[in-house]
């Protein structure tokens, strides 16, 4: 027993034989004297903040509240809270009424204070308390009933190629910021260790999944641009595309042998020659014959006029388009040489597509096109489409696709909605044909025409 505990025990014996009212003195425990009413032993006694004391006697007790909460001196009752992290705010929990500030404390804390602050919300940690500086720590710093207030908690990725975007299917940490390494708050890098591979990149044509998203090179921006295949023909034109090996190249966009030689003009097949292998006489081939484009200078309004390449001026021909702009008769032509053509009892294919470049422009107002078989002696054949309405009532695009019959008789409006107007046809002696087209008003729109078919058979 201490000297202090053991001075206490006498005094308390001293006072037990003034009042002629002995008990047995309760066992000390610390600092302790007493720790209920029933270890005081007298009746008279109560325990009080750890004395065996008398309400209105000697010895006085001096925290006691009593009935009716007052003191034993008339005084009101003050509010005490236990502090045990002398952080200056007692345990809200510890809340207790006293005519005194109690000096007993708990075994476990026995360092703790009694004041009259109270409002801490964790008297072990004496920087949680009233006004504190609220952190990032899942924890009430200050006390007001919210955690964390003020700072928005987010899963946080490490990003080590510092591009913004945290590794893909990697465990991030919930934090208020970021933090060292875990910088980024969307996992979705493909290549951590590669600042130019994320969400935020464009795809490219490389060979890698720049944009993190559908895998490697799939839509990348550097494609699509024309370009030259470096083949002949149709096959000519490309497109730049993206190889299997990450590599851009050209692409042809008609593949060689994927479309059969047909009779306009073009290299349809890629070999580098022009309507070969064809069984008929096919027009615009080069090997064939001569083809020219040329304004008139007559304006024949529909009327038989007969052969009028001889004369005018050269317009565009660029096979196997044909482009014109003049107030008079536009003609294309297809001519042989020195030899004729013997077109007795044949077929005469013509298909193309017409286009006026001007939306407000007009047609002529008579069935067009007048087709001429010419011969070097003057003579000729005339063809006009009696079927058809005049051009006059058409758009500005017009698509045609005839086969015309020759050695036809004059007048004969029989065959296919054609009719020949001139009573000579030199079937056997023909070295040129001639379509005839013509434009309303003046100046007259320019028109094109993309041939597809001119042959006869």
């Amino acid at each position: 027993m201490g000297a202090k505990q053991a001075k206490a025990a006498l005094g308390m014996a001293s006072l037990c034989a003034a009042a002629a009212a002995c008990y047995q003195v309760p066992g000390l425990s610390g600092p302790y004297r007493c720790q209920s009413d029933g270890s005081c032993g007298d009746p008279s006694l109560v325990c009080d903040d750890g004395i065996c004391c008398q309400p209105f006697g000697l010895p006085l007790c001096p925290t006691l509240v009593l009935d009716g909460g007052r003191c034993a001196n008339g005084a009101t009752p003050k509010t005490w809270f236990l502090d045990k992290d002398g952080d200056a705010f007692g345990d809200r929990n510890s809340e207790r009424l006293a005519c005194a500030k109690p000096v007993s404390t708990p075994e476990s804390a026995p360092e703790a204070k009694w004041i009259e602050q109270g409002g801490d919300c964790d008297d072990g940690d004496p920087g949680v308390k009233p006004g504190a500086t609220e952190a990032c720590d899942e924890l009430d710093n200050d006390c007001d009933g919210e955690k964390d207030e003020g700072f928005v908690r987010q899963t946080y990725y490490a990003d080590a190629d510092k591009d913004g975007f945290g590794k893909r299917g990697s465990a991030g940490f919930v934090l208020c910021a970021a933090q060292g390494d875990y910088t980024s708050t969307d996992p979705r890098d493909c290549d951590d260790a590669n600042p130019a591979m994320n969400p935020d990149s464009t795809e490219k044509c490389n060979g890698v999944d720049d944009d993190c998203a559908n895998g490697v090179d799939d839509n990348p921006s550097d494609v699509g641009a024309p370009c030259a295949s470096g083949l002949s023909g149709v096959c000519a034109e490309g497109t730049i595309v993206c190889s299997t090996s990450g590599a851009l190249k050209c692409d042809a966009n008609v593949k060689p042998n994927t479309r059969a030689e047909a009779c306009n003009g073009v290299d349809d097949d890629c070999d580098d020659s022009v309507d070969e292998g064809l069984a008929s006489l096919c027009l615009l081939a080069p090997g064939e014959a001569i083809q020219r484009a040329k304004d008139s200078g007559v304006r024949t309004g529909g009327a038989n006029q007969g052969c009028l390449g001889s004369g005018g001026t050269s317009t565009g021909w660029a096979s196997p388009v044909w482009s014109a702009s003049g107030y008079n008769t536009q003609v294309f032509y297809a001519e042989r040489g020195s030899s004729a053509w013997n077109v007795g009892g044949k077929v005469l294919e013509v298909a193309f597509v017409a286009e006026l470049d001007n939306v407000a422009g007009v047609w002529s107002a008579w069935k067009q096109p007048a087709v001429i078989l010419c011969a070097k002696d003057g003579t000729y054949a005339r063809f006009i489409h009696t079927s058809d309405i005049n051009w006059n009532a058409k758009g500005t695009k017009v698509s045609l696709s005839e086969a015309i019959p020759l050695n036809l008789q004059q007048w004969d409006v029989s065959a296919g909605g054609w009719t020949q107007t001139q009573a000579a046809p030199p079937y056997d002696r023909v070295y040129r044909v001639e379509v005839h087209l013509e434009t309303s008003g003046s100046p007259a729109s320019p028109f094109t025409v993309r041939w597809t078919k001119f042959q006869i058979r």
